[in-house]
Parts: structure tokens; sequence; C-alpha cells
């Protein structure tokens, strides 16, 4: 395991959410259980009062799709359980920092608070070396890393935005790119003003940076 702070703290986090979550299952399915034990119990009663209605069906209908709930519920529990840490973001970090001084510079930067987080699209934020995005909530988060002295510029296509109130709002999906034109990573940016904030900030952390459209 790579020797970073700040991933050890990623993953104390998402074991403690494991752990709450794992203390919460048996309850959760004692509660499904019961919910439908009292609706079988309802649908019997019912067809008992009226010999026209299809009782059996009805209640196969139910129990099969108690027992698939159920189920779900059971292989969700035994595939946390299997999983140790986060072995995917450990993966991304053994690529991205591959010096004990790189790490340093990482977990410096990660655990101070950043220079900048995006008003408009929070998830995005830009630290001393670093440009990142982490989203999602613990356990789900994804992450994106990129070094801020590796960008050299932009590329961005424009979609319209289908869940804005007017329909009239606009997506920028934009890549970021490196000094040989490949692409380093990718954000979408919902609305001008917040795409307006985000290349104000590239400006700013990383000058001479080509934007697409500029």
């Amino acid at each position: 395991m790579i020797q970073s702070r700040w991933l050890e703290r990623e993953i104390n986090e998402y074991e403690l959410m494991q752990e709450e979550a794992r203390r919460k299952t048996p309850k959760t399915l004692l509660g499904l259980v019961i919910f439908f034990c009292i609706l079988l119990a309802a649908i019997f009663c019912y067809g008992q009062k009226n010999p026209d209605y299809n009782t059996a069906a009805s209640m196969g209908i139910v129990g099969g799709m108690g027992a698939f709930i159920l189920l779900i519920c059971l292989l969700s529990l035994a595939l946390h359980k299997k999983k140790k840490g986060l072995p995917e973001l450990e993966q991304m970090l053994q690529e991205l920092l591959t010096t004990p001084e790189t790490i340093d510079e990482f977990d410096n930067d990660m655990l101070s608070e950043p220079l900048l987080r995006l008003s408009g699209t929070p998830s995005i934020s830009f630290r001393e070396h670093y440009l990142v995005e982490i989203w999602g909530r613990p356990g789900q988060k994804l992450y994106s890393f990129t070094r801020l002295d590796e960008i050299q510029s932009t590329r961005v296509a424009v979609s319209r935005d289908n869940t804005s109130v007017t329909k009239m709002g606009k997506i920028y999906d934009m890549d970021i790119l490196d000094r040989s034109g490949h692409r380093l990573t990718g954000f979408a940016i919902r609305g001008k003003k917040n795409m307006a904030e985000f290349e104000e900030a590239l400006v700013r952390f990383c000058p001479g940076i080509q934007l697409a459209g500029h």
C-alpha cells in the first residue's frame, strides 16, 4: 500500500461507513421481513373476505418481490464485506505518485484547505500542485487528480442541459490537455456562469494555458 496519509484517512472514513452499514443491516432486513409478512397477511385477509380475488397469485407476486429484495440486500452485504479499503483509489495514486517526495507533496496539498473551491461546482478544487475533483458519498466517491504543471490547453463541447428549468441551459464538457494534446482529464460544467468561473481559475493557476475559444 502506498504510504499516503491522505489515502489512509480516506480508507478509514470508508471503513467506518462500512461498519456503520453492517450494524444497520440486520435491522433493515428484519424491517423488510416484517413489512412483507404484514403485506402478505393483509392480502390473505382480503382474499378471505373476497372469494373472487386471486389471493394465491397476489401472494406469490408479493412474496417473490420480497424474496428478490432480500436477496439483493444480502448480496450487497456480502460484496461489501469482501471489499477491503479503496483499491481503485490506491492504484490511481500508485501511478500518480512515484516517489516519496511526490507523496509528501500530494499529502500536503490534500490535507490542507484548497487554494480555491469553485462555488458553482464545489466538487472541483485547486490545490498548490493539483486540480482535484471529488464527488459522491463515502464509499462511492469518484476521484480525479491532475498536476497543474502538466495542463497546457482545453477542448470544449457544448450541449443543451435538459435538466434545467428553462431547458435553455448548457453543459460544457471540457477536456484538459497536456503539451502534446493528450487528454489528462475532463469535466462537465453546468451553466455559462460556472464555466466562466472555472476558466478564470484555470488562467489563475495555470499561467499560459490556452483556453478553447479564446
